[in-house]
């Protein structure tokens, strides 16, 4: 079932793309109003963990919601938190394309599927839908957070990621892909700064997950 939705996923990204060319252009320019980001956050844990939903997410939720609100004008808004139990090989995750294909990436689309709420019509379409972000106990790599875009709605970060990780991560869905510039939100160490070049902000800013509504 996860497969047959991949080019789903990448039919909605081109789509919405190509529809908000003109508002990207306007980005570039510097017409920037507020919109808004809605995510999900799907904590895992092993059984009868003590894991707190509270000390996991609030380090990086906050910092994320001031950057992008700053840097982009779109707002954060967490519109649902969860912890679902799992076993110990969907706590430890990796960061590389194939990863998408794994067992892993099956074990959470079938917790996601079981997170999902009511939708609006605009978000079956793919416009506004919440991103998913699913926090999980460590990578493989060095890697503190990944995300795949086209072909997946997620992105992944540890319990103690960077505070500017989900804004990186979030990022990466939005295509963006890493700079060498320490200052900028795209450079791939964690002690990163928080600029967007214009093009970054326009970027990011139409993302099919980035909608006018909800304000």
């Amino acid at each position: 079932m996860y497969l047959r939705l991949m080019p789903i996923f990448i039919l909605k990204d081109l789509f919405f793309r190509l529809l908000a060319l003109p508002e990207f252009l306007c980005s570039i320019l510097g017409f920037t109003p507020n919109k808004v980001l809605n995510i999900r956050v799907l904590i895992l844990k092993k059984e009868n963990s003590s894991v707190s939903n509270s000390n996991i997410i609030e380090h990086w939720i906050k910092t994320t919601s001031k950057i992008l609100e700053s840097e982009c004008h779109i707002l954060l808004k967490v519109i649902d938190i969860e912890s679902f139990e799992t076993n110990e090989q969907a706590l430890e995750s990796s960061c590389k394309f194939k990863s998408a294909f794994s067992k892993n990436a099956k074990i959470y689309a079938k917790l996601l599927s079981n997170f999902y709420k009511s939708e609006t019509i605009f978000e079956r379409f793919g416009y506004g839908a919440p991103l998913n972000v699913i926090v999980t106990k460590s990578f493989k790599s060095a890697n503190d957070g990944c995300a795949i875009p086209l072909i997946t709605n997620y992105v992944v970060l540890t319990y103690d990621a960077a505070t500017t990780t989900l804004t990186h991560e979030i990022s990466h869905i939005a295509w963006l892909g890493h700079k060498a510039l320490k200052s900028n939100i795209m450079n791939r160490f964690q002690n990163r700064g928080t600029h967007f070049t214009r093009f970054q902000k326009a970027m990011l800013r139409t993302s099919r997950y980035v909608s006018w509504f909800g304000q």
